[in-house]
């Protein structure tokens, strides 16, 4: 995302999954490994998690359960306003709080050049980059967004005559971009939902993805290609009044 001097981020996460597992992160980190991870997350927390899959056979009416439980190693930095999260299965690094591209992507480039050094085998089977935003506007008409996005966001809002009769107004679009998938939701999730809409607060939420299996060393290509879609898309959305706003 571009550089500005504020910005409405909530949440920017960065993962992949593991097609192959690694067990051995399943009982502990290395002490190598540790080392680069506390280079920029300094709070270490290790949890169990689980997966729980419910399966349902129509032929028996019976439901089966399996739980399958595993080691999180959480690690934190900034008032745990940085996480990082690392498992047998996948790895991600989620911001509350941005600065710019390179500050969040740095940690991640030096654990990739750790497992590529230390796990000549292992293959991804997904990639993600995700931006969270909540534009919130203190303005009165929590409806008028014209002055601050681009207008074809808000084609919703023409639908009902009353537009004080809306709760929620959410939309979903997804494009396949040379064979970089990316998910925008957009619209007013309402956080007093029930209610009516007072807040003026409208997300735009852009997942960027690419599935399918992959190198190591491929990766450092593709994540500059997914935070270029997303800089992309979010760039299309907005007007020059919300960047002033965004650089006052």
């Amino acid at each position: 995302m571009p550089s500005y001097k504020s910005n409405y981020l909530t949440q920017v996460i960065l993962r992949i999954d593991f097609q192959t597992t690694m067990p051995e992160y399943q009982r502990s980190i290395s002490k190598d490994l540790e080392e680069e991870i506390l280079k920029y997350f300094t709070l270490k927390e290790a949890k169990e998690g689980f997966i729980e899959e419910v399966k349902f056979t129509p032929s028996s009416e019976k439901v089966e359960r399996q739980r399958t439980e595993f080691k999180e190693w959480n690690y934190f930095a900034n008032e745990r306003q940085k996480r990082l999260c690392l498992t047998k299965d996948f790895l991600f690094i989620a911001y509350q709080k941005y600065l710019n591209y390179e500050d969040f992507t740095e940690p991640f480039y030096t654990l990739l050049k750790f497992l590529i050094s230390n796990h000549k085998d292992l293959q991804i089977k997904r990639i993600g980059m995700r931006y969270i935003n909540n534009v919130k506007i203190e303005e009165d008409d929590p409806f008028e967004w014209r002055k601050y996005l681009n207008n074809n966001l808000l084609c919703v809002f023409d639908v009902p005559q009353n537009r004080t009769e809306i709760r929620r107004a959410l939309n979903i679009l997804e494009l396949n971009i040379d064979d970089i998938m990316l998910k925008y939701q957009y619209g007013m999730h309402n956080p007093d939902y029930p209610a009516p809409i007072k807040q003026k607060i409208f997300v735009l939420d852009l997942d960027a993805y690419k599935s399918g299996i992959l190198s190591l060393e491929e990766l450092s290509d593709i994540i500059p290609k997914l935070h270029d879609n997303i800089e992309s898309l979010f760039e299309k959305s907005i007007t020059s009044s919300l960047r002033e706003k965004m650089n006052e």
